[in-house]
């Protein structure tokens, strides 16, 4: 009777050792549908204000060279700007605002890139999932969540020689990123 509990007992231990050798789980990793890209705005504001002084004017910048409605997931191009529509993974919005000392005007570029990962200043864009846009930015790894923008802000005080005298100008840059989301490639056109 004894032997019998053992062995009872070893087939109770080993039975489910046995059947999880059985099962299988498949694993497949997530994939952003083909029909869909991933736009992203990576924008850097320099604002400059005087705080003695008179400054020398600022630069100027030329404006946008696309558009992009939220409401309907329009992204309109109006650079021409080249990429494989059906292996298009991100696209890039890319812009420079002055204001301020440090001149006027806004600046904006779409990059489309059909591979992950890649860089863009101090931007390293890693990976995609469900959840939203693995970034890394001046070595901080960031999950940008749709439409939930990220900042990053820092101010210098630069003390300048002019003609007129000493300048002393506070230059805030700013950084914003905005994952806008899955995207139709239909409703991204190239004008």
């Amino acid at each position: 009777m004894k032997n019998l509990m053992v062995k009872i007992l070893a087939l109770a231990i080993m039975l489910p050792l046995v059947n999880a050798c059985k099962v299988s789980s498949k694993v497949t990793a997530w994939q952003k549908p083909a029909d869909e890209y991933v736009f992203i705005e990576y924008y850097q504001t320099n604002d400059g204000r005087a705080l003695e002084g008179k400054p020398f004017p600022g630069r100027r910048i030329d404006g946008p060279t696309y558009a992009f409605n939220p409401e309907t997931g329009e992204l309109n191009s109006y650079a021409g700007v080249e990429y494989n529509t059906d292996s298009l993974r991100v696209m890039l919005g890319r812009g420079l605002v002055l204001r301020g000392t440090q001149g006027g005007g806004l600046h904006s570029r779409l990059i489309p890139h059909s591979t992950l990962p890649f860089e863009e200043g101090k931007l390293r864009v890693e990976g995609i999932s469900p959840e939203g846009v693995n970034v890394v930015w001046d070595n901080q790894p960031i999950l940008l969540k749709v439409g939930e923008p990220w900042e990053n802000r820092t101010v210098e005080v630069d003390t300048l020689s002019s003609p007129d005298g000493r300048v002393i100008v506070e230059n805030t840059t700013t950084y914003t990123m905005v994952f806008h989301g899955f995207l139709k490639k239909e409703k991204l056109s190239n004008n």
